[in-house]
C-alpha cells in the first residue's frame, strides 16, 4: 500500500502529468418541488389515474392540518444512495408544517431492475406515530403487493395506508398541544 501511494505522488509530481482527480460525493441537482403539485413523476412511471389519485390524498392530507405527504417518482439518485437522496429532497422541500415538523416524502427510485428503490422520510413529528421498523412493514404489506401492476397502483396501495396514520399522528399532536394549553391556562388561573 505505501508503495502505491508513493509511485502515485510521484507520478503526479512529474512534469506535465495531471494528478488524478479525487472521486466525487457531490450530489447532482436535486428537482425542483413541483407548483402546485405534491407529486413528482420525473420517471414518468405513474399512470394518469393514480397520479390523481395521489395527488388527491396529498392534498386532503394537508387541507386537514394534520401533515404533509409528498411523493417522488425519480429516474436518477444523482451519485446518492436511495437514502441521502430522499433525506437531501426532504430537506429541499420543507415538507411540513414548521411548527410541527409533520412531513413525510415517498420516494421511489424506478430505475432498472435490482436497482430499484423505494424510501419514506418522516419529519421529526411523525417518527414517534410511524418509527422505521413499522413503516418497512407497511411497505412490504402495501405497496410490494401491487408493484406487478406498476409503480402508480403500489404508491397509492402505500400512500392509502400512510395517509390515515399521518392524520391520527396529526390530530394526537393537536390533542397533546391542545392539553398543554388548557393545563398553561388552569395555571395561571390558579395564581
Amino acid at each position: 500500500m505505501t508503495r502505491a501511494v508513493a509511485l502515485l505522488v510521484v507520478i503526479a509530481a512529474a512534469p506535465g502529468v495531471e494528478a488524478p482527480k479525487p472521486l466525487s460525493r457531490a450530489p447532482g441537482a436535486l428537482p425542483e418541488q413541483p407548483r402546485g403539485k405534491c407529486v413528482l413523476d420525473e420517471a414518468h412511471s405513474v399512470d394518469p389515474a393514480s397520479f390523481a389519485t395521489l395527488e388527491r390524498l396529498c392534498e386532503e392530507l394537508d387541507h386537514s392540518g394534520a401533515g404533509q405527504l409528498e411523493v417522488a417518482v425519480v429516474a436518477d439518485l444523482r451519485g446518492m444512495s436511495a437514502d441521502e437522496f430522499a433525506t437531501a429532497l426532504f430537506d429541499k422541500w420543507r415538507i411540513g408544517h414548521q411548527s410541527a415538523d409533520d412531513g413525510l416524502l415517498v420516494v421511489r427510485h424506478a430505475g432498472a431492475p435490482g436497482a430499484r428503490h423505494l424510501v419514506v422520510r418522516t419529519g421529526f413529528g411523525l417518527q414517534e406515530a410511524l418509527p422505521d421498523n413499522d413503516v418497512g412493514a407497511l411497505m412490504d404489506a402495501t405497496f410490494l403487493p401491487h408493484i406487478d401492476e406498476g409503480d402508480g397502483p403500489a404508491l397509492v396501495a402505500l400512500v392509502k395506508a400512510l395517509a390515515p396514520l399521518v392524520e391520527k399522528a396529526g390530530k394526537t399532536a393537536r390533542v397533546r398541544s391542545g392539553d398543554a394549553s388548557r393545563a398553561a391556562r388552569a395555571g395561571r388561573q390558579k395564581r
